[in-house]
């Protein structure tokens, strides 16, 4: 009878395959994995390879204990090339079902185990206290200490997971850090004065003896300087293509931007007067969301959950906010909580933001209450006829429905067809006999990001019974098993008949 494997044992054993053929000139079974074959099949084989096949499924064993693989077989799979994943610090015990590697007391997930996006939901989900650090893991950085040095840094930013983006884009920070100067310059801000980030250096005309914290190229620029130098050096940049985020330190003993960190807080502003096309924004209350907007593009959906609460009094956006906020609830599968925040936004009124009523829909539709999605989906195509987005969806959500009569009244209001558009007119054509038009039609499908599967469905029919081309109706054909459910298929195959 076969034993149980480990978890992604078959996702570690090329690895260690490679390091025993390597160090041991081992030579192992081509189609048996591990602990499937039992001893009796495996005495029909050479010694060799019975011995290799032993010591490999022991070696497995050895290093796997209470759902957790150590940190001597992960730094086998470095010593062959670089692992990229995430470094975790949890407050308890890490979580069960997902086979970490244990290094003291952090925990090690490679992306290659494929899990990486459920994990973090469940983790958020479930409000486990955690820091995770995206690392490229190899032998030259598996330093545990240096490692938790820099978890300490992430956590003083605010971050739960801290993934490639963003630790590019905070890099002067980080480098700040490792230089041993970041401890200093916090310092010295908690004294009083100004942190300026800027795009470009500051003109060198200034008259003011200013120096950046980095000096190396193609970064962004830190300045720290006495409060009372800001105005002259406002007065100088104002004509300038430069683009500055200032940060007052007095503002850092006050609400909401007491125990933030100054830096995270420079950027913050800097990407404020970027995206708010400014050359110049002094931080103010309004920052915070740009940063929880940050946090959301970083994929730490924890920290912007957070930063978006502390946002909320100070934002001049409150429907973007509620709506990134209550997305980031539906990517959680809190469908409750997200619909509470947008139905807040509902003011029954006839410029309701059509965004909130279409989220609401997508909701309802996930909850499968389709009376309730019917209403939003059609409220928010009602309110802004001409967004895309509002009408494919409800387009879609009719086709389901089979009421291709609303479809075609939809369509015909449309002055410019988007391509999605035109395949809901090409499948409509087919389903009305209007085969040449349905083939015109159809055929844009082949310039879409998102792959329809009855859409390839019915150009096989095309292209097998208009066409008469055999071979081109048996790719479509194929395409469509790929795309489509085999309910979906079956359906389709009953109603209009094609040869399989």
């Amino acid at each position: 009878m076969p034993l149980n494997l480990p978890p992604e044992t078959e996702k570690i054993l090329p690895f260690l395959k490679t390091y025993f053929t390597k160090k041991y000139n081992l030579t192992f079974f081509e189609d048996i994995k591990p602990f499937t074959a039992d001893t009796e099949y495996l005495l029909n084989f050479g010694k060799e390879k019975i011995y290799s096949q032993l010591l490999l499924e022991r070696f497995l064993l050895e290093n796997f204990e209470k759902g957790l693989l150590s940190s001597k077989l992960l730094e086998i799979l470095i010593s062959l090339e670089t692992i990229p994943g995430y470094l975790f610090y949890f407050k308890g015990k890490p979580p069960k079902n997902y086979p970490f590697f244990r290094i003291d007391n952090l925990y090690f997930y490679p992306l290659f185990f494929g899990k990486i996006r459920e994990l973090f939901i469940n983790l958020w989900k479930g409000g486990k206290i955690f820091l995770a650090l995206f690392m490229e893991l190899s032998q030259e950085n598996f330093e545990p200490e240096a490692i938790k040095k820099e978890l300490k840094l992430q956590k003083s930013l605010g971050f739960t997971r801290l993934n490639r983006k963003a630790k590019t884009s905070l890099k002067e920070i980080f480098e700040l850090y490792t230089s041993g100067e970041f401890i200093r310059w916090q310092r010295a801000l908690s004294k009083g004065g100004v942190l300026l980030v800027s795009e470009k250096p500051l003109s060198a005309n200034l008259g003011i003896n200013i120096k950046p914290l980095f000096t190396k190229r193609g970064t962004l620029n830190y300045y720290f300087f006495k409060g009372d130098k800001l105005e002259d050096i406002l007065k100088k940049e104002k004509d300038s293509e430069n683009t500055l985020g200032i940060v007052k330190a007095e503002l850092l003993k006050k609400d909401p931007f007491k125990g933030i960190n100054p830096f995270l807080l420079g950027y913050a502003a800097f990407e404020h007067a970027k995206r708010a096309g400014e050359k110049i924004h002094l931080l103010d209350g309004f920052t915070l969301h740009v940063l929880a907007d940050l946090f959301y593009e970083w994929e730490d959906l924890g920290a912007a959950l957070k930063f978006y609460h502390m946002a909320k009094p100070y934002s001049l956006q409150p429907i973007e906010l509620t709506l990134s906020e209550a997305s980031i609830y539906y990517v959680l599968k809190d469908f409750h909580k997200a619909k509470t925040l947008l139905k807040e936004k509902l003011c029954g009124c006839l410029k309701e933001d059509p965004r909130i009523h279409y989220n609401l829909g997508i909701i309802y539709f996930e909850e499968g209450d389709r009376k309730n999605a019917e209403y939003h989906l059609y409220k928010a195509y009602l309110l802004n006829e001409e967004e895309p987005l509002f009408r494919k969806t409800l387009l879609q959500f009719l086709w389901n429905e089979e009421r291709y009569e609303e479809m075609e009244e939809i369509l015909q209001r449309v002055s410019n067809l988007t391509l999605e558009d035109k395949i809901f007119v090409g499948k409509l054509s087919f389903l009305r006999g209007d085969y040449r038009k349905a083939l015109e039609y159809l055929q844009e499908i082949l310039s879409l990001h998102e792959l329809d599967g009855a859409s390839f469905y019915f150009l096989s029919w095309l292209y097998l019974y208009f066409k008469k081309d055999k071979e081109a109706s048996e790719i479509f054909l194929k395409k469509a098993k790929e795309l489509l459910s085999s309910k979906e298929f079956n359906k389709l195959l009953e109603k209009f008949r094609l040869p399989e």
